[in-house]
């Protein structure tokens, strides 16, 4: 009789199981440089998750009932990601677009209620390594205030949901809330998390809209003249907001979402600095106010164009 051992057994099941999925992540990512995740999906799990993190990794369980894509880019680069999933009476969507200091992610999803919540999904941000100088407070700690603006559209019917969350990282470590100077903007969603993430979310029963306009201040913690990464992240989702088999309808959801840096502010101590400098390896200015850029303009608008092809498609396959 043949004996196995328990490393031998344990190598035989490594060996049999599938491929592991994986997609990028904020800890991945290049610096400078970003990336986009965009996914479609059967089925999922519900929840929410943390920007940043591997998408792919969170739909990886539901073999045959997804598909992703995903791009990085370096440096002034840019990358895109688009994903479509259909089944009967299901039809849902994710993309996303990135550069440094622009995103636009879109998702959209149409399905019967009694099904365990399909959904499509995007998402995606930028990484650079920075060091913050300011004349006479080398080596002194500070915080430096990043201003990002959030904006689009949230739609939703029949119990559909969508939702758009930003967070931001230093040193491939989610920033903590307790931070000063930290806000979650004038609109966004009130939620219990110790991170600094902003989150907009839109479900109801008859179809209606959410616009959003909002500034989000995220709060680093730097000390004057040491180099530290960071990134801001985002992701959205349009999926429903319950599902079970005791009241089936159509539910659909739509997400068109960009957020994009517009400036920076300093704090040492209780004084504010407009006088200082962020040198960074990309090159990008991360101090001066952002002005809308061609390249910019061009990215989150050519996203709109995509996502409005896509609601046509999922209006024609939607359920009856």
């Amino acid at each position: 009789m043949k004996r196995f051992t328990l490393a031998a057994l344990l190598a035989a099941s490594l060996a049999s199981a599938p491929p592991a999925l994986a997609g990028p992540s904020q800890s991945t990512s290049p610096a400078p440089g970003g990336y986009v995740t965009a996914c479609a999906t059967q089925i999922s799990g519900g929840g929410t998750p943390v920007p940043g993190t591997d998408l792919v990794n969170e739909y990886a369980f539901y073999v045959g009932l997804f598909a992703c894509s995903s791009q990085a880019f370096a440096g002034a680069g840019s990358a895109a990601a688009t994903a479509q999933w259909s089944a009967p009476n299901i039809a849902n969507t994710g993309a996303g677009q990135a550069k440094l200091g622009a995103v636009q992610l879109q998702s959209t999803n149409t399905s019967p209620s009694d099904v365990q919540t399909p959904e499509g999904a995007a998402t995606g941000g930028w990484k650079d390594v920075s060091t913050v100088t300011l004349a006479g407070h080398q080596g002194e700690a500070a915080i430096w205030l990043v201003s990002v603006h959030t904006g689009g559209l949230l739609t939703a019917s029949g119990r559909g949901a969508a939702s758009l969350t930003v967070n931001a990282f230093k040193n491939n470590s989610e920033l903590g809330n307790s931070v000063p100077g930290w806000d979650n903007g004038s609109e966004s969603d009130n939620f219990t998390t110790s991170a600094q993430r902003a989150a907009w979310v839109w479900g109801t029963d008859a179809y209606s809209t959410r616009s959003i306009d909002d500034l989000v201040t995220f709060a680093v913690p730097v000390t004057i003249g040491t180099a530290f990464s960071w990134g801001v992240y985002g992701i959205t989702e349009s999926g429903m907001a319950s599902w079970g088999p005791g009241y089936p309808h159509t539910t659909t959801a739509s997400s068109d979402m960009h957020f994009e840096f517009v400036g920076s502010s300093l704090m040492v101590g209780n004084t504010a600095f407009s006088e200082f400098a962020v040198g960074s390896t990309s090159g990008v200015d991360w101090h001066a106010a952002a002005v809308p850029e061609p390249a910019n303009v061009a990215l989150l608008s050519g996203g709109l164009a995509l996502l409005g092809v896509w609601m046509r498609r999922r209006r024609l396959g939607a359920i009856g």
